[in-house]
């Protein structure tokens, strides 16, 4: 038996609403299993794709595993209740950015599986089933626009930086890389900007780089980029930021199903 396992922020994040990448190179195998959820970042993609592996590696002959990775400065953080950055603070901050979400696209409800879905992902297990928040749990978050919350705002002037982001993303994909390799697994990877490619770290940064496997990237100037060449603006949704249904099926025709074909 032959199984995909895919990883990936909300470009990755299939629905009944809107149909992913994923979605179409799912037919391809026996069985399927996608871990992409909207605005996670890399730290919690790879948590979260390992964390399928392993529970379904005993019960399948072959895995390919597929990762569209996601911008280098989100962040995952492991909080409760009293913590500085704590789940009611990152929740207000998620409302407060779904609202603008809202408010940019008056289509929204076609854009998105569930409104409930999107608020609860703020306190979970590595499942994302919710868990009270007097408990350790993940959450996640996103240096966007609209930025409002002064606590996050500290955390990001003070603890982040673009050449830390990338040196943390490429320890992933190396990382990830060096996971599948010891258990027999197809490892293929993009991104969906290009973000990563855009920073120039020094040298002495470029261990981890300079021992990952690039002929297994199929896109490392990103899916986002790759739709607005090839098809425009009828390849996204109205919110110009995320690809529609026939961007993620004519990506996976044209860029991942060749690509993963042509690479065994």
């Amino acid at each position: 038996m032959k199984a995909l396992v895919t990883g990936g922020c909300s470009f990755s994040m299939d629905t009944n609403k809107l149909h992913t990448w994923n979605h179409y190179l799912a037919k391809d195998y026996n069985k399927s299993y996608h871990t992409g959820i909207d605005a996670s970042g890399n730290d919690f993609i790879i948590r979260r794709v390992i964390n399928e592996i392993n529970k379904i590696k005993s019960e399948v002959d072959e895995i390919d595993c597929v990762v569209l990775w996601s911008g280098i400065s989100r962040k995952m953080y492991v909080t409760k209740d009293n913590e500085y950055l704590n789940p009611g603070i990152l929740r207000t901050q998620a409302l407060h950015n779904f609202e603008e979400f809202k408010r940019l696209n008056p289509n929204w409800e076609d854009l998105i599986a569930d409104t409930e879905e999107t608020i609860d992902t703020a306190h979970v297990t590595i499942d994302t089933n919710p868990i009270e928040e007097d408990e350790y749990g993940y959450t996640w978050f996103v240096p966007a626009e609209g930025l409002h919350l002064s606590k996050i705002q500290e955390f990001y002037k003070k603890f982040s930086n673009l050449v830390n982001d990338w040196e943390q993303t490429t320890f992933y994909i190396y990382i990830l890389q060096e996971f599948c390799k010891a258990n027999g697994i197809n490892l293929y990877w993009g991104h969906y900007t290009n973000v990563y490619d855009s920073i120039e770290p020094p040298e002495h940064l470029k261990w981890a780089y300079n021992n990952i496997d690039f002929s297994k990237c199929f896109s490392n100037n990103s899916m986002k980029q790759w739709v607005y060449e090839k098809m425009g603006s009828r390849g996204f949704t109205s919110d110009n930021i995320h690809p529609n249904e026939k961007g993620h099926e004519e990506f996976c025709k044209s860029v991942i199903q060749p690509f993963i074909t042509n690479s065994k």
